[in-house]
Formats: structure tokens, C-alpha cells, sequence
């Protein structure tokens, strides 16, 4: 990646704090663009406008899950190969998914005590594969 070049992360979780700290977090220290959304039903038309190149999501949200968003947005030609991050306090929910590497890298991370380093290390790595 070129200095120049600032990695785009979409973060979709319903509760906004999360989002802001995703934000904070990837902005402030490494150098990352980072659009929210915390509407889940208004999560792939975010993510088609803003085209990320890397999409955050939380599992458990009111109206549609996690899994359904990931689903939509695999079905989007621009979006499809993008990399999932699964970034949730529901990991037994996961499990494995009918959408993991079908079109593109899935990884799951928990919310911990020790997630944001957990984060920015499975964020890195995805990107740097799909560079």
C-alpha cells in the first residue's frame, strides 16, 4: 500500500459506541478511513456507496442479523470479494457460514478485554491479502 493510499473500513454495529471507538481506534493510529453505520437495514446500501475495502459487522443487531447483511453484500458484484470481519460478542452464533470464503475472506473476532489489538491485527492481514 502506497502512504498515500488510506484502506477504506466499513464498521456496521447498532450500538454507536462501538462504531465510534472503531473509529477512533483505526483513524487516530493506523492511518485508516472509517465510514459507520449503525442502521443495519441501511447496511449494504452504505456499504455500496462507500465502497470499503474492508466491512466490520456485528452479528446481533434488531431487525436483521449480521448474517443476512454478509449474505446481501456477497451478492453485490462491486462488494462481493471484499473481507468480513465478524467483530461480535456472539462467536457461537458465527459458527461457520455458508458465506465465509465462498467470494471472499471471513474471520470472526470477539469482543474481549483484548479486542482492538485482535482487530487491527486480523484487519491488517486481511487487507494485505486482498492487496
Amino acid at each position: 500500500m502506497s502512504p498515500k493510499f488510506k484502506p477504506r473500513i466499513m464498521a456496521i454495529d447498532n450500538e454507536p459506541g462501538v462504531t465510534q471507538l472503531v473509529q477512533r481506534v483505526f483513524e487516530q493510529t493506523k492511518g485508516y478511513k472509517v465510514f459507520v453505520e449503525n442502521d443495519p437495514h441501511q447496511a449494504v446500501d452504505a456499504a455500496r456507496r462507500t465502497s470499503p475495502d474492508l466491512i466490520l459487522l456485528d452479528i446481533n443487531m434488531p431487525g436483521q442479523s449480521g448474517r443476512q447483511i454478509a449474505k446481501n453484500i456477497r451478492k453485490e458484484p462491486g462488494l462481493r470479494h471484499r473481507p468480513i470481519i465478524f467483530f461480535t460478542s456472539m462467536v457461537e452464533c458465527a459458527g461457520p457460514t455458508d458465506i465465509s470464503d465462498e467470494h471472499g475472506p471471513t474471520e470472526i473476532v470477539p469482543k474481549t478485554s483484548t479486542t482492538m489489538k485482535a482487530l487491527s491485527e486480523a484487519v491488517t492481514r486481511l487487507l494485505q491479502k486482498s492487496c
